[in-house]
C-alpha cells in the first residue's frame, strides 16, 4: 500500500490570492491533503465562492479580504486570523498582479508602481507579518512565496517566454521557502 508523505491534519494554513488561479488551487491541494485553510484576497466574492468548494469537498476553511498593498489591510488580516484561526503553520505568500504581458515601451510609472507595489512590497509585507505571527506563536511554520517570472513583450517579442524558455518551466517560477523555529 503506497503511503502519502503530504498529511497536513492539524495544521492551519493561509493562502494569499486565492480567489483564483493558482492561489485557488493551491488551497485546494493544501485543504485536500487535511489543512484548515483560510483564503485570503481583495475579492470576497470570490474568495466566498471558493470556501463553499472547499468546504463542499469535506475541507475546514474560511476566508479573510486582504490587500497586500495595504500595510492597514494586512495588519487586520493578520489580527483577524489569529482572532479566528489561532496560529498560522503554513503561509504560501501568492497575491500578485499579471495579465497579459506589458510591452516595456507603454508601460506607463503608475502601471510600473502597481506592479513593485502588489508584487514585491506586498509579498514583503505579508511574508514579515506572517512570520511575526509564527515567531509569536512559538511552534515555527513554513513561508512559501510563489510568484511567476513575467516579461515585457519588445516588438512583438515577449521576453517572459524567452525567459521561461531559457531558464525551463521550474526555473523560471521562482520560489522562496523559509523556517522559523
Amino acid at each position: 500500500m503506497p503511503q502519502d508523505y503530504f498529511q497536513l491534519q492539524g495544521q492551519t494554513a493561509l493562502v494569499t490570492g486565492a480567489s483564483s488561479g493558482l492561489g485557488a488551487h493551491f488551497a485546494r491541494v493544501l485543504s485536500a491533503a487535511g489543512a484548515r485553510v483560510v483564503l485570503a484576497a481583495r475579492r470576497s466574492d470570490k474568495l466566498a465562492e471558493q470556501v463553499a468548494a472547499l468546504q463542499a469537498a469535506g475541507g475546514d476553511a474560511g476566508a479573510i479580504t486582504l490587500d497586500v498593498t495595504s500595510p492597514d489591510s494586512v495588519a487586520s488580516a493578520f489580527a483577524q486570523f489569529e482572532q479566528e484561526w489561532g496560529q498560522l503553520d503554513i503561509l504560501i505568500n501568492n497575491a500578485g498582479v499579471a495579465g497579459d504581458p506589458i510591452k516595456f515601451l507603454e508601460t506607463g510609472e503608475q502601471d510600473w508602481y502597481h506592479i513593485i507595489e502588489t508584487n514585491l512590497n506586498g509579498a514583503w509585507r505579508v511574508a514579515q507579518a506572517g512570520a511575526q505571527h509564527m515567531v509569536r506563536g512559538a511552534a515555527g511554520g513554513s513561508i512559501a512565496a510563489a510568484k511567476t517570472l513575467r516579461g515585457w513583450e519588445i516588438r512583438g517579442r515577449s521576453t517572459g517566454r524567452q525567459t521561461e524558455r531559457l531558464l525551463g518551466r521550474a526555473a523560471a517560477r521562482t520560489r522562496i521557502q523559509g523556517s522559523w523555529r
